[in-house]
């Protein structure tokens, strides 16, 4: 089987020295230990780590020839300035963010064919609520008790932005030894469009983004190499799909009286091949 490494290891030592100073870390070192510390930063901070910037405010509608997967047109995003949030799903059937309203409406963020992620402050700000994702139900920290509203969290701002993200882009160079292909990357820079939310008890936005999960390609030509290397894809999102006739689902927990933190099982993803 092929070896997973460092995906920043066949990047050029000049290019993770630029990098490291981006992200104010030290750039001195051989070229394996500063790939490792980029490896490092990047599972501490996740996505806060490559993102180099997020520009605010410029709402474009998508192409119609984007070759996009998008469940309707999509709106503008001060159309949902003021709803209160009550429950939310991501990536359980489609890549997508659904937000339901105490109003009766939902809408959709959509991230065509890749999944939907959420920047740290969102997330932490959104599983407040009860809500789902990947197929697992999760119970918030707000009480829920009858006769009473159901809780909610009101969208203070939301806003289309352009992010700009470092991408590991592997390519094949034509090596000086014996004329064969050895694996190489470069470190680019992508920029795809996010959305942007802002609800009560944050002081900034957090973000939506779309991006393919960290997979194995691999790139041994002529069976000379095992190396395999590690890319990401990002892409737009879009919000869409404003409606008032899609109603929230929730079963409900099992147990009781269920804790906060309590998980449910809805949907269970992935292959039920055994090998």
């Amino acid at each position: 089987l092929p070896v997973l490494m460092n995906y920043y290891y066949n990047c050029p030592i000049d290019e993770l020295r630029r990098e490291l100073q981006r992200r104010g870390l030290s750039p001195v070192g051989s070229r394996d230990s500063l790939s490792e510390t980029l490896l490092q930063d990047d599972e501490r901070r996740g996505v806060a780590a490559v993102s180099v910037s997020t520009t605010g405010k410029v709402y474009k509608y998508p192409t119609p020839d984007s070759g996009r997967v998008r469940f309707s047109s999509s709106v503008h995003p001060e159309t949902i300035v003021g709803e209160k949030i009550i429950f939310w799903t991501m990536n359980t059937f489609f890549n997508s963010l659904q937000i339901f309203f105490e109003s009766g409406r939902s809408c959709t963020i959509d991230g065509g064919n890749l999944a939907i992620g959420l920047d740290s402050d969102l997330r932490y700000r959104l599983t407040d609520l009860t809500h789902e994702e990947n197929g697992i139900m999760v119970k918030g920290v707000f009480p829920e008790k009858p006769r009473l509203p159901t809780p909610s969290i009101t969208i203070v701002d939301a806003v289309v932005a352009e992010r700009t993200t470092i991408t590991v882009q592997p390519s094949m160079l034509l090596s000086n030894i014996k004329t064969r292909f050895q694996p190489t990357s470069q470190l680019t820079q992508t920029v795809h469009t996010v959305v942007g939310l802002r609800l009560k008890g944050m002081s900034d936005i957090g973000y939506v983004w779309a991006s393919s999960e960290p997979r194995i390609s691999a790139s041994n030509v002529n069976t000379l190499s095992t190396r395999v290397n590690w890319n990401r894809h990002w892409g737009d999102t879009t919000l869409t799909g404003l409606r008032n006739d899609v109603p929230v689902p929730r079963w409900g927990f099992p147990q009781q009286h269920p804790k906060p933190g309590d998980k449910v099982v809805v949907v269970r993803k992935g292959s039920m091949i055994k090998y």
